[in-house]
């Protein structure tokens, strides 16, 4: 046996050496240390549904996952098993354990046994200063514990480490650790998840090397866990039952929104957002499903939005079929493209001209061949139905009594219509003229949703489809609003002035923007586009859904937004590389998607038109007012020249008949109000010039002579002039004209005596 004072030396030794270790660690941490060198690992893109479930989750810059904390309250039992694992004196050391500390020096010195020393404050230190574990290293992250200690209170340093100690592979963070191995927040966890996150950065790949040496530890964990009376003995036995989790790598759920997000907000990273997790993958799943059978109809891509109707709230958001699907251009953004919309934006100047008094849904329109200097618009069945009702060329989209329609009420209110309440930045807008309501004008899907949802809450636009909710941590307490997404756009006044005088010509504004809609016009456009179905399977709820479909010209965007009570779809589908396809049509292709979402959506709950006031900003009942008509649906006027609507029914011609029309709108026109083409030749215009090389394109083979096709207003029999020699007569609509070079003039007579001249002129070169 040794003496005594030879077994005491080791340990004399050991105590000098931990003195002369303090001494220098307190000097050196108030004056050498810096703190400021430290670099954390950044944070990853991450997206939350409006339930906190796990949506999108993108590596940083250094390919890895991390979510942070923030300022988020750490579980109390999760903090337990850290500190009884890692540092039991945690909450009373300053930085250094001086007797963990004398611990590793006795160990190493005496036994030859390593141990660690390491405080949770100095792995914070090691943490930011990644740098390799050596003597000197090890002296330096002291150092920095110690004026850690000093600047950072303890709840900040834990979780300065659970934010940033690695959890295998590319795992960073206890929160990231949570979602990606468990699929849940912290605040969900079990005893046994618990106990492996704790000990888990002792040995982050052991998961994946060792897992039974793992689990061993995990269950070393809990036992001292249940000594430490920190669980229960039940707790303690159904812990043990618990497997390790299987870490399963998976694609992102709304990609697309999350890097929209991320755009719109520079340097925020964690975003919670209104979107529904169960809805967005039964998007994403039906638009994958429709992809593939659409692809022998030439059409490859797929874009919808699916918003609350309510509040404009985005529950589902899917800018293209796959995000992953690169052959197909699949991270492009469908959502936010702008492109041309076809025939999506006549229900809002239907709409707006019944607020403008200049129809009603009963008001015949002319829909015949008509000529705007070149621009000669057709209907994309390449015929003209001739008188028929704005309700009928509405639910037909029928494209001449529109364009007509627009250049009666102004391409400039339109326009500016659309710049206040689908914001760009574009001010021109006589580059577009009578055109501009067949959709070349290019927008996106999510600006044609913003229009829809005003619709759909009575003509007020103010609202805006929003993805973000308010934040769930003190770090994020602000409500972020589609204000901040949108800064750059325009936001139109509102009018606060009410009327004096309800009969005055007004439109009624004064819970509307400036370029507004009447609640009760926008009640009128809705249920005008309900009852339209696609197929039998459409048919059973297409009544309780109004919808309007698009096609761009050259078919190469199909559009389809539909209104619920509950929801606003909005479905865009084509080719991103801008490939046209024949069958590239908005019913078939859009329309047939955004009717399968609904029934995902709906099932067969969709509540009735007449019950959506309870849901928008409707009154019950909208505001009307009485209007008497005549066939063509104008205001008949009384034998005094007054609106015959004021007189009794007895005052009125018996051929007039009773409408309705919004309240507050200008007073219906008469028909001599309305204008009516003033010749019944539509083509050639008058003062037109063609060159001779432009005539022989309609070079005839029998005569051997260049022409002109003479087009009229409508197919009736006619007779026709040009230069005072009868050349035919026909009941077609057209006749082919072999002008001679100079002035030419055409004139033509029908059956029923109606007659028109013009002059037109072709130069000889």
């Amino acid at each position: 046996m040794k003496p005594k004072h030879i077994r005491e030396k080791p340990f004399i030794r050991a105590f000098a050496i931990l003195l002369a270790c303090l001494a220098c660690l307190c000097v050196g941490g108030a004056i050498l240390s810096d703190t400021s060198t430290l670099t954390f690992e950044p944070e990853s893109l991450v997206s939350f549904d409006r339930d906190g479930e796990l949506l999108s989750f993108f590596v940083n810059e250094r390919d890895n996952f991390k979510v942070s904390l923030q300022s988020q309250d750490l579980p109390a039992q999760l903090q337990q098993f850290v500190l009884l694992y890692e540092d039991k004196r945690f909450f009373t050391h300053a930085g250094v354990d001086p007797l963990a500390l004398a611990r590793t020096i006795w160990g190493n010195l005496a036994h030859a046994k390593r141990h660690g020393a390491s405080t949770i404050t100095m792995q914070v230190a090691k943490l930011g200063s990644q740098q390799k574990r050596t003597w000197w290293n090890k002296f330096t992250q002291s150092l920095q514990a110690l004026r850690l200690e000093w600047q950072k209170d303890k709840p900040q340093i834990l979780r300065l480490y659970l934010d940033n100690t690695p959890y295998g592979s590319n795992i960073v963070g206890v929160k990231s650790a949570a979602l990606l191995y468990f699929k849940k927040p912290l605040h969900r966890l079990s005893p046994a998840q618990n106990a492996l996150l704790a000990i888990m950065p002792n040995t982050p790949n052991l998961i994946f090397t060792n897992p039974a040496k793992l689990l061993a530890k995990r269950d070393s964990l809990l036992k001292r866990a249940l000594d430490s009376h920190l669980i229960t003995d039940m707790e303690y036995r159904l812990a043990l039952l618990e497997p390790l989790p299987t870490l399963y790598r998976s694609n992102s759920i709304a990609p697309h929104a999350s890097l929209w997000l991320a755009r719109h907000n520079p340097g925020t990273k964690v975003f919670h957002t209104t979107l529904h997790k169960p809805t967005q993958e039964l998007l994403e799943s039906k638009l994958r499903e429709f992809a593939t059978i659409i692809q022998d109809k030439g059409v490859h891509n797929l874009a919808a939005l699916v918003l609350d109707s309510r509040d404009g709230a985005i529950v589902g958001y899917a800018g293209s079929q796959d995000f992953y699907d690169l052959s197909s251009l699949g991270a492009i953004d469908g959502v936010q493209a702008a492109r041309n919309v076809g025939s999506t934006l006549k229900p809002f100047l239907y709409a707006l001209a019944l607020d403008s008094g200049l129809i009603i849904p009963q008001t015949n329109l002319a829909d015949s061949n008509q000529f705007y200097g070149n621009f000669n618009p057709h209907n994309a069945s390449r015929r003209f139905y001739g008188s028929k009702s704005a309700l009928f060329c509405l639910r037909n989209s029928l494209n001449a009594p529109f364009v007509a329609l627009l250049q009666d009420y102004g391409v400039e209110e339109f326009f500016y219509f659309l710049r206040a309440n689908a914001p760009f930045s574009e001010r021109d807008f006589a580059q577009y003229g009578l055109s501009l309501i067949l959709g070349t004008k290019e927008l996106s899907l999510f600006q044609l949703a913003k229009l829809y949802l005003g619709l759909r809450h009575g003509g007020d636009f103010s609202a805006t489809p929003h993805a973000l909710a308010r934040a769930t941590s003190p770090a994020d307490s602000s409500t972020m609003t589609s204000s901040a997404l949108e800064s750059s756009m325009i936001s139109p006044p509102k009018s606060t002035q009410a009327p004096s005088n309800l009969t005055q010509d007004y439109i009624n504004n004064s819970t509307q923007t400036n370029f507004g809609i009447s609640k009760e016009a926008a009640y009128l456009t809705l249920q005008s586009l309900l009852n339209l179905p696609l197929n039998a399977r459409s048919s059973r709820f297409a009544h309780k859904i109004a919808w309007k479909s698009g096609t761009s010209f050259g078919n190469r965007d199909s559009w389809a937004i539909g209104i619920s009570d509950r929801y606003v779809v909005a479905v865009w589908g084509g080719n991103f590389s801008a490939k046209a396809s024949v069958n590239l049509t908005g019913r078939e292709i859009a329309g047939v998607a955004m009717f399968d979402i609904f029934e995902l959506l709906h099932g067969d709950s969709v509540s009735e038109f007449g019950s959506w006031a309870q849901v928008g900003k409707w009154s019950n009942k909208p505001k009307m007012r009485e209007v008497r008509i005549d066939k063509n649906g104008y205001r008949v006027q009384d034998s005094s020249g007054g609106d015959s609507s004021k007189q009794d029914s007895s005052s009125t011609t018996p051929s007039s008949k009773i409408a309705y029309m919004p309240y507050y709108a200008k007073p219906l026109r008469t028909a001599a109000q309305a204008p009516r083409p003033s010749s019944i030749i539509a083509y050639p215009t008058p003062g037109i010039r063609f060159s001779r090389a432009t005539l022989a394109s309609t070079h005839d083979e029998n005569t051997q002579e260049d022409g002109v096709i003479a087009l009229l207003q409508q197919k009736t029999l006619a007779y026709f002039f040009l230069n005072g020699e009868f050349i035919g007569a026909n009941d077609l609509g057209r006749m082919r004209l072999s002008p001679k070079n100079g002035t030419n003039s055409l004139y033509v007579i029908t059956q029923n005596g109606q007659s028109s001249s013009v002059e037109f002129e072709v130069l000889a070169q």
